[in-house]
């Protein structure tokens, strides 16, 4: 039989070992966390820069589809409405 001293020895031991081990994992994790956070906001930052460019794009071929004769033949001119004055 073993004595109650040794028994509280034991738990100590095992309960210490998990609970360092459970700090280990949750420090990796964070870790882990932290880069990944990192490499999506550098992603983000990227992304952010280049849709800047595709923006200013996109407005110039919209302007150069307007401008050509085949959209003024299928559409006509754009008609502009005028603001009654009161």
């Amino acid at each position: 039989m073993v004595c109650p001293v040794s028994q509280m020895d034991i738990f100590f031991i095992i309960s210490s070992i998990g609970f360092v081990s459970v700090w280990i994992f949750g420090t990796i994790v964070l870790v882990r966390l932290a880069r990944i956070l990192g490499t999506f906001r550098r992603i983000a930052d990227g992304l952010e820069k280049n849709i800047e460019n595709i923006g200013d794009s996109a407005e110039e071929m919209v302007e150069d589809v307007r401008d050509s004769t085949a959209y003024r033949l299928l559409f006509g001119k754009k008609r502009r409405k005028h603001k009654k004055s009161e």
